[in-house]
């Protein structure tokens, strides 16, 4: 379920970041797209989490 909303907000935040890209709104692009990458990195994290747990 946590995979579904992490994935779900990577994908709107990109949305917002292409819409963004095209409108051409500085902030909110750069909000964005720093907001997909932490929805990125927390999937690392996870997975790191989930493989450390298995050794």
């Amino acid at each position: 379920m946590f995979a579904w909303i992490v994935f779900g907000v990577f994908v709107l935040a990109r949305i917002v970041h292409a819409i963004a890209y095209v409108s051409a709104v500085q902030p909110w692009r750069s909000i964005s797209h720093a907001i997909g990458a932490l929805a990125t990195l927390v999937v690392v994290e996870e997975i790191v989490r989930a493989l450390i747990a298995r050794v």
